[in-house]
């Protein structure tokens, strides 16, 4: 199999389709609204992150009122429209599209898939630049983003050597634009960071879990 060959924890693959809508299949903006209208009672599968700094979902709201859940929901589309990033963790769990996609990408690969769904406002940017300590496939379902990659701070890193947050940021080496229908994969270790353009984007990473990571 050629990628496997070339670029399987080697190097980075970007795939260019133009054609917005080939992920349409897989997630849309509407299911990305209604898994977010049933995250009331899960919060744990919600993140909230501007540019690095994450902010518990659980503590946007108060709990302690009949309508807590409510107001931690308002609250979380309030950071979105102040620029941060909503995650939505594990979404394979609970959306058919995406489970029936991480089991076929993980038969291929022999591993677990984890999908989480990135929703980040026009002109923002979730995380600073950092590395994963596994390999992902990053699907633009949505809008586009300007992604930058540096070089690895180290080859295949395992979990026990996590991304060093305290480090400057490095200076990029690649940047390009990724957009709906675009698919992006990073070996493990690959230093990246993105930024929605004029329009909200949103993507879905695809985490490769082999047990080694």
């Amino acid at each position: 199999m050629t990628f496997q060959r070339d670029y399987w924890e080697r190097t980075s693959l970007v795939v260019h389709r133009n054609d917005p809508r080939y992920f349409e299949a897989v997630l849309t903006l509407d299911q990305v609204d209604e898994e977010l209208s049933r995250s009331g009672a899960r919060f744990d599968s919600l993140r909230v992150v501007m540019d690095g700094k994450e902010t518990p979902v659980g503590e946007l709201g108060s709990s302690s009122v009949r309508n807590g859940p409510i107001n931690a929901m308002e609250a979380l589309y309030e950071c979105y429209r102040n620029g941060s990033t909503i995650v939505l963790n594990g979404l394979e769990q609970c959306c058919e599209p995406l489970q029936r996609l991480a089991g076929s990408l993980g038969a291929e690969l022999s591993a677990r898939i984890q999908m989480n769904v990135y929703l980040t406002p026009a002109g923002s940017r979730g995380f600073k630049p950092h590395y994963d300590t596994h390999d992902v496939f990053i699907a633009q379902v949505h809008g586009t983003k300007r992604w930058q990659l540096a070089s690895e701070a180290y080859e295949l890193p395992l979990s026990s050597r996590p991304h060093d947050k305290s480090q400057p940021e490095p200076a990029p080496e690649q940047e390009f634009d990724l957009r709906a229908g675009d698919l992006l994969y990073l070996p493990r270790g690959a230093i990246h960071s993105a930024t929605s353009n004029d329009t909200a984007a949103g993507h879905v990473t695809n985490g490769v879990q082999q047990g080694l990571s």
